[in-house]
């Protein structure tokens, strides 16, 4: 509607044949969805320079010059100058060549091809004696065959129309027009212009200039155009300066320079052709840009103060724009053949880099305001945004990369590589997003990426890879993520490194294949960690790694090492139950024949495993070999708190198993290949969790294990090898034995008891022999009597009764024995009193 408006008054405030062609303005997309219209053409601001033209009432022709021609005009000036007098335009259609080359006018006269010289041009427009002899001060000059302006250094009352016309040659180099420049549909030979000053506008439509046109360090006051016209050589507007707009919708030029150039409203390239692509011999297929700077857009410096378009553009050689100041930066659907760099350059809005087709990119330090957008797009080059800063969101979807370099680049919002492609590197140290940054698939367009690196790089909300697919290295160290880590869904990822990584939500590695090794030592899990449902893992190395909630591992499988050395983790799921409601089946981790586990100093507060092998389950501690073999495994310093599942079924919660010989085993086997001697923290780390439980039968089990274990590992060496040491070893395994007999390695005590009693009954047995001595005559030995003299001698420190003094078997044998029973009892009470004060 502004370019409407602007419109009808120009054309209000121009006199009859003196419409103005207004360049045709293309809006501008300014987001992914929608954006009001921007028109490219506008009546210039603070135009003090734009004379007063009459209105249409008083721009009626004279019937008389009051101005004769200048001295020495040939016949056509003087024909020109009448009309121009009349009009302030010259039609010179009335001189049209003849097919010979010659022309002639209406009353048949021929002449050689009509010119103006430069001294009849320079006097009717500058000297204000004919400038006040024409109707008003602007001039037009139409279907001219040929034309050489030279007004070099002159100051030029209004304004200068030239329309189809042939053969024109202009230098306005230091020249100054208070009103506007116009040429339309036009072919120019030369154009010279350096330094112009041009109180309005200035238009160059739908002309083919067969050279380079030079405009540098003019000053417009209103806006530059060149749309829809051709230029063969380069357009030179290095350092000029616009009031508003500078357009070049559609038009085609072999580059084109704008470094330091201040452009107050749009630069809009809106689908112009820049450069030709350079023929390719019969045997090639591709076009190559040519050598060297030809077929460039050079804006390096310039202050843009609106839009700068280039949509649907081509671009066969550069496009520099480092250091430049704009808006808004549109090249969607734009091709640029040549290197992109727009380094350092500021744009308060948006760029946008859609559906185009670029080879290298060079977005260093770039300053962004709102959005960077180049979904679609095509980039066969390395494209490099070091340390850029994005205000808002960094889209790339549906894009291919040959590398992507965002070192230390800075995103308010998202970023997202949704199903696009990255044939090498994808570049992100030390980046720094708001949002979350997406790496997945979408709508089964696959996203595919080669060697990825995040290394201290810091993501507020959550890193996304479902489906991705990453054929090298994902090393991601000292990362820190405000939300969850998500590589699920099917991802295909070769080694991922995430050493002191810092997770505030879940690491989810769930159906997944991961081909090389995950080494996440040190990492901070603040949720829970997924390795679950289906995913297939090689090595993982997560040693030192604190994870606050839930490590799951069941229904995965692994084929080489899990280290959990030293984790601190919440609860250890290995197996899962089936659900009641038959959400789920029953789970559990699956070893390959080159599986091992590593707990040594691990931490987990709940432990949840098969600990023996079901009708339909091996358990959670057999390799899945073809033979049952046992997982090697080392449980060195693993403690956990709770043992079972999260549900009460006798078979799910071991604190209910009656039998601990499953839970004794595991420990017993758990080693890893060449581990030998006596380990055992092991049993007490499971006998304090079972006790934790109230599962005292099974705790003692385990205690009586651990001791029957150190008895078992007692002797190290061979006599032959250390006879001093195996001795002493083999003293220590006789009291073990003694221990073990009479005590139960001090698990069960009350045996000591059991033997004191079978001590003294069978003493009784024998007592009658000794006690007929010391009866007195006609006094009977009862079975009482028998049973307190074998427990008087049993018990130790304690004095015969009266009764029994000179109590004594002539029998050796039974002297022996209740010497022995004296001993006996002595070492029984003495090992009862430790045991029940101390402890095994």
């Amino acid at each position: 509607m502004r370019l409407i408006a602007i419109a009808l008054i120009t054309l209000a405030l121009t006199p009859p044949g003196f419409t103005q062609d207004l360049p045709q303005a293309e809006a501008l997309q300014a987001t992914s969805d929608d954006r009001d219209k921007i028109t490219t053409t506008e009546e210039p601001k603070n135009n003090t320079l734009t004379p007063e033209e009459p209105n249409a009432a008083v721009l009626e022709p004279t019937s008389a010059c009051p101005l004769a021609a200048p001295s020495g005009s040939s016949e056509y000036e003087i024909d020109a100058w009448n009309q121009i007098c009349a009009h302030s335009e010259f039609n010179g259609i009335d001189y049209a060549l003849r097919p010979d080359g010659s022309s002639q006018n209406e009353a048949g006269e021929s002449n050689v091809r009509p010119q103006f010289s430069s001294k009849f041009l320079k006097r009717i427009l500058t000297d204000p004696d004919y400038v006040a002899a024409r109707p008003y001060p602007s001039i037009q000059f139409y279907n001219l065959e040929s034309l050489y302006l030279d007004l070099r250094e002159r100051d030029i009352p209004g304004s200068i129309r030239i329309s189809t016309s042939d053969d024109v040659y202009v230098d306005l180099t230091d020249a100054k027009i208070e009103g506007s420049f116009k040429i339309t549909n036009s072919q120019v030979g030369s154009f010279y212009a350096d330094g112009l000053v041009v109180g309005r506008d200035f238009s160059a439509w739908k002309t083919r200039f067969e050279n380079d046109v030079s405009i540098r360090r003019a000053t417009i006051n209103g806006y530059a155009s060149f749309s829809q016209s051709t230029i063969e050589g380069e357009i030179d507007a290095y350092e000029i300066s616009t009031g508003w707009g500078f357009f070049f919708e559609n038009g085609q030029a072999e580059h084109l320079d704008l470094g330091n150039a201040s452009i107050g409203g749009d630069l809009d390239f809106g689908g112009s052709t820049v450069g030709r692509a350079a023929e390719a011999e019969e045997s090639d297929t591709v076009q190559i840009a040519p050598d060297g700077p030809e077929g460039s857009i050079y804006l390096s410096g310039a202050d843009i103060g609106d839009n700068l378009n280039v949509r649907m553009s081509t671009i066969h050689g550069s496009f520099i724009a480092q250091s430049a100041s704009v808006r808004f930066l549109n090249m969607d659907k734009a091709t640029v053949v040549g290197h992109l760099n727009a380094e350092n350059i500021y744009a308060s809005d948006s760029i946008f880099m859609r559906n185009g087709s670029f080879s290298s990119v060079s977005l260093r330090h770039v300053e962004i305001g709102d959005n960077f957008e180049a979904s679609g797009s095509t980039f066969t080059g390395s494209f490099l945004a070091d340390s850029a800063v994005v205000g808002n969101h960094f889209l790339g979807r549906g894009a291919a990369f040959e590398d992507i370099m965002l070192r230390s680049i800075v995103v308010g919002g998202q970023m997202s590589l949704n199903s696009s492609t990255v044939e090498g590197a994808l570049d992100m140290d030390y980046a720094e997003v708001g949002g979350s940054v997406n790496l997945r698939m979408v709508d089964d367009r696959p996203a595919t990426f080669a060697n990825v690196a995040f290394r201290s790089a810091k993501i507020g909300v959550s890193l996304d890879a479902r489906g991705a697919s990453f054929s090298d290295v994902f090393a991601a160290d000292q990362l820190s993520v405000g939300g969850n880590v998500k590589f699920s869904d099917d991802t295909t990822m070769a080694e991922v490194q995430l050493r002191s990584a810092r997770i505030e939500g879940n690491l989810e590695m769930l159906s997944s294949n991961f081909l090389g090794t995950i080494i996440a030592e040190g990492m901070r899990v603040q949720g829970s960690a997924f390795l679950r449902d289906g995913s297939t893992f090689g090595n993982v190395l997560l040693t030192n790694s604190k994870i606050d909630k839930l490590l799951q591992l069941q229904g995965s499988r692994f084929d080489g090492e899990l280290n959990l050395a030293n984790v601190t983790m919440g609860s250890l799921m290995l197996w899962r139950g089936p659900s009641r409601d038959g959400t789920w089946p029953a789970q559990s981790a699956i070893w390959g024949p080159n599986a091992s586990l590593n707990l040594r100093n691990a931490r987990a507060v709940a432990l949840q495993a098969q600990m023996r092998s079901t009708g339909t389950s091996p358990g959670s501690w057999v390799l899945d070999d073809g033979g049952n073999s046992t997982l090697p495994r080392d449980l060195t310093g693993f403690r956990y708190d709770l043992l079972g599942g999260f549900t009460s079924d006798a078979e799910n919660d071991l604190a209910q198993i009656d039998d601990p010989d499953a839970l004794v085993d595991w420990v017993n086997t758990s080693r890893l290949p060449g581990m030998t001697g006596y380990r055992p923290q092991p049993f007490h780390a499971l006998e304090a969790a079972l006790r934790n439980m109230g599962a005292q039968a099974a705790a003692n089990e385990v205690a009586y294990a651990r001791m029957a274990h150190r008895a078992n590992t007692r002797i190290a060496v061979s006599f032959t090898s250390d006879p001093g040491t195996w001795i002493l070893q083999a003293g220590a395994l006789i009291f073990d034995r003694i221990f073990q007999v009479f005590v139960g390695f001090g698990v069960y005590p009350q045996l000591a008891f059991f033997w004191f009693v079978g001590i003294v009954g069978f003493g009784a047995c024998l007592a009658r022999p000794c006690l007929a001595n010391c009866a007195g005559p006609g006094k009977k030995v009862t079975k009482l009597d028998m049973l307190f003299y074998s427990l008087e001698n049993a018990i130790p420190l304690m004095e015969p009764s009266s009764d029994f003094v000179g109590a004594r078997s002539d029998n050796p044998w039974i002297r022996a024995y209740f010497n022995f029973a004296k001993v006996s009892g002595f070492v029984l009470a003495t090992v009862l009193i430790g045991v029940l004060t101390f402890g095994a």
